[in-house]
């Protein structure tokens, strides 16, 4: 947080923060959800960048974070009533660190997700918004389960 925003610690909070460790390959409960953490490929620094699949009022929503594919986000989509993944490239780039609709198009059938949600978008996505087969995330989104 000091990095991005030097003395933002330092102001009062009109709220409580908790911090809660989400941990690989364990789940964690948190205000009665719960929250199930895997890797995800994408580098950002010392700590792992992770993919969660949150439980809550008999609904699930897998959420992919910021990562490449890899084929471990298809247990972590599985019958869930909402998958929001990354899709922040149309066409597959030389970097494996984010997914680009290209790779996601082919594995769709693999989800098995009631919805799926693409966010994280890049300029070509957020061109070609009105045209996906798929929903988007745009700002001000609200979504209903």
């Amino acid at each position: 947080m000091d990095c991005m925003y030097p003395g933002l610690w330092d102001s009062q909070w009109r709220f409580a923060i908790d911090f809660v460790e989400i941990t690989l390959d364990h789940t964690t409960t948190v205000l009665g959800r719960r929250i199930a953490a895997q890797k995800a490929r994408h580098f950002a620094g010392a700590q792992d960048c992770l993919s969660l699949r949150i439980e809550t009022d008999n609904r699930v929503i897998a959420f992919s974070g910021d990562t490449g594919w890899r084929d471990d986000l298809i247990d972590l989509a599985r019958e869930s009533d909402l998958f929001i993944c990354e899709c922040n490239e149309r066409f597959d780039q030389p970097y494996d660190t984010h997914i680009s609709f290209e790779t996601l198009s082919k594995n769709i059938d693999r989800l098995h997700t009631k919805r799926l949600l693409v966010s994280h978008l890049g300029p070509e996505m957020v061109g070609i918004i009105d045209g996906l087969p798929v929903e988007a995330a745009t700002f001000g989104l609200k979504l209903a389960l």
